[in-house]
């Protein structure tokens, strides 16, 4: 059984952000998954919370934000053998998109639990890890 845990930035996209955050709690249950939801208040809540996953041993840590949510949650995964899912939440989700993965919540929850699996490269800036974007 994978131990899923979903860090989500409770102020991505804002003025939805909790009735989003519910529906990813839900839309795990409803299938039948136990996921461990985290509500990130900060961007360092962010990469504590994705630290703490896998110093637990989370087998798929899910960044349930924008882009920057998810850029935060893959520099800390960069390197394990833990796998990122994404949960679209922001406001643009230009990785989700570049990604294929569904803009519908109840729908990437379903990407998450098939397991399904994509590697991809990331850039490095600064010593900095970066998804599909920089800027300066």
């Amino acid at each position: 059984m994978r131990k899923i845990v979903c860090v989500l930035n409770g102020t991505a996209n804002s003025d939805q952000a909790q009735a989003v955050c519910k529906s990813v709690a839900d839309s795990f249950a409803a299938k039948g998954v136990a996921a461990e939801i985290k509500i990130a208040r900060t961007g360092e809540d962010v990469t504590t919370y994705a630290k703490a996953a896998v110093a637990d041993g989370a087998s798929v840590v899910a960044a349930g934000g924008g882009d920057g949510t998810q850029n935060a949650v893959a520099s800390v995964l960069v390197g394990t053998d833990v796998t990122m899912g994404v949960l679209p939440m922001g406001t643009l989700n230009h990785f989700a998109k570049d990604m294929g993965i569904p803009l519908e919540i109840e729908k990437a929850v379903e990407t998450i639990i098939a397991g399904a699996t994509t590697r991809i490269d990331v850039g490095k800036v600064n010593d900095r890890i970066f998804l599909n974007n920089a800027s300066l």
